[in-house]
């Protein structure tokens, strides 16, 4: 995704929009799978663009960040999706299957 106007531009590893409205052009969400440490400051770039919510997975977490004043904030919970339970959600997706995952979540969702 770029700005031309803000001269930035960056490539997540998945993009989405949120909502009803599907004809804009900035995602609400960026997500990010971090291999290597170091690097550009991808959260600057998602900030000049408008991105609302940036989720980094590494090492078997999410680190979530949500834009607030002119920055973005680490925080525990999304603002996209407040209900989402991060912790189960990152228990799942270690998992070396779709259908394990889905069969897991069926299983947590039953206890």
């Amino acid at each position: 995704m770029k700005s031309a106007t803000k001269q930035s531009g960056v490539e997540p590893d998945e993009c989405f929009i949120i909502g009803s409205n599907q004809a804009r052009d900035v995602p609400d969400l960026a997500i990010e799978v971090v291999w290597t440490s170091g690097g550009i400051d991808k959260l600057k770039i998602y900030r000049r663009i408008g991105v609302a919510e940036v989720w980094f997975w590494q090492d078997g977490r999410i680190a979530i960040h949500v834009r607030g004043q002119g920055r973005f904030e680490r925080t525990d919970r999304s603002r996209l999706f407040p209900d989402l339970d991060v912790d189960l959600l990152c228990s799942l997706l270690d998992l070396p299957t779709a259908s394990q995952a889905v069969n897991a979540l069926r299983e947590k969702l039953r206890t």
